[in-house]
């Protein structure tokens, strides 16, 4: 599909390597010889710049179809600086904020916002970049540790996750999702990758699609137009909707984790198609996104330590088909028939219901019969809004 020049590496697992990657790429219908701009890959824990750049692109049935990258594109969704450079120029709402280097600076930007410090890593992080505490001495550690740092002002209200699918002018939204990012219950502890969502969101302003589409996606996606860097595939954006309107707290360009996991069980329209109409151009012609009715929520287990040091390398047992539940597999590996834990969040439990509350239920049923030693969950994803739902 035509994403972003280290989208492709996301089927292949976030610990991907290769020493080869033209013979990676071959399948796709890169050519080697076409190698101009470098691109950054997540690999294990750390971004490393690799040779992987691209000319014609997609497949031998689709000899017209190009996907133009350059080097600046492969940064918006990687880092803070240049994606708040990108929103000031597209009059896209969103925090205000520093760009630190220095410890002067850093100290200056934390007394600026006062608490809560908002505190994030200017590149790749493993969704664990962020820090939002109300102790000083905690954010200016975390500063010092990335080098080149945001800081920026803290936005209250509500956070939900809303994606575009863009063909480089024309992008469609997506339904919003909401994230839970905290790794204990009533959003306590660390910082994750995210240890649940649920979709659709009841609460949220009916006209939320359009309305971030208009202010949001379309903005940014015509700015990297005009400046001749047309962004192909999902622009993920992170929001706050505010007492003084939206605004965006991140980009990515990326299908979100866990998001993607109640998204795209409702979405009734072919994916597939969605995306070839991106990668071709097409999007305008694309019929309106259909969505199941259906509720959605998913909760993440994860490893013992997680995220601080989780253990991997145990069983995992009790896993059941059934019809109203997904089970997607994140830290896993099979060894001898066994599968065993291999990262911090190990599966992302998925429920399919008619409302919030049946599809919390069937995950929560699904997630108790799993065994993993030491793992844990949070047991309050979606309550909220299953409880305020059923209560309209």
């Amino acid at each position: 599909v035509a994403l972003k020049s280290c989208n492709f590496t996301m089927s292949q697992g976030w610990d991907w390597v290769a020493d080869d990657y033209s013979s990676y790429l071959n399948p796709w219908g890169f050519d080697p010889r076409d190698v101009k701009v470098p691109a950054v890959i997540w690999q294990g824990g750390l971004d490393k710049n690799v040779p992987i750049q691209h000319g014609t692109w997609l497949s031998k049935n689709m000899p017209n179809a190009r996907l133009e990258l350059r080097e600046e594109e492969s940064h918006l969704g990687i880092f803070v600086n240049y994606e708040k450079e990108i929103m000031e120029s597209a009059g896209v709402p969103t925090a205000q904020s520093f760009t630190c280097e220095s410890k002067d600076e850093i100290e200056r930007a934390l007394d600026f916002f006062g608490a809560p410090y908002v505190v994030k890593n200017d590149g790749l992080a493993a969704g664990k970049g962020v820090v939002v505490t109300n102790e000083r001495e905690i954010a200016f550690k975390h500063a010092l540790d990335c080098g080149k740092v945001v800081i920026e002002e803290y936005l209250d209200g509500p956070e939900i996750s809303l994606f575009g699918i863009s063909d480089g002018f024309t992008i469609r939204g997506m339904e919003p999702a909401q994230d839970f990012k905290r790794v204990f219950d009533d959003d306590q502890g660390a910082n994750t990758g995210g240890m649940g969502a649920y979709s659709p969101l009841p609460w949220a302003p009916t006209e939320i699609i359009k309305q971030t589409e208009a202010e949001v996606l379309l903005p940014t996606i015509k700015e990297l137009a005009r400046r001749e860097i047309p962004f192909v595939g999902l622009l993920y954006a992170g929001l706050a909707l505010t007492s003084r309107g939206l605004r965006v707290i991140e980009f990515n360009a990326r299908f979100g984790d866990p998001e993607s996991e109640v998204l795209l069980p409702r979405l009734k329209t072919p994916l597939a198609h969605l995306l070839l109409a991106a990668a071709t151009g097409k999007l305008a012609e694309h019929p309106p996104l259909e969505w199941s009715s259906d509720s959605a929520v998913t909760v993440v287990l994860a490893s013992e330590g997680y995220p601080q040091q989780p253990v991997t390398g145990r069983e995992i047992t009790g896993i059941t088909e059934r019809t109203d539940t997904y089970i997607f597999h994140a830290g896993t590996t099979s060894n001898s028939g066994r599968l065993l834990s291999s990262g911090g969040r190990v599966l992302a439990v998925t429920g399919i219901g008619a409302n919030l509350e049946r599809a919390r239920s069937h995950c929560y049923e699904a997630l108790a019969k799993i065994t993993l030693a030491g793992s844990h969950y949070r047991k309050d994803i979606a309550l909220k809004a299953s409880i305020n739902e059923k209560g309209a």
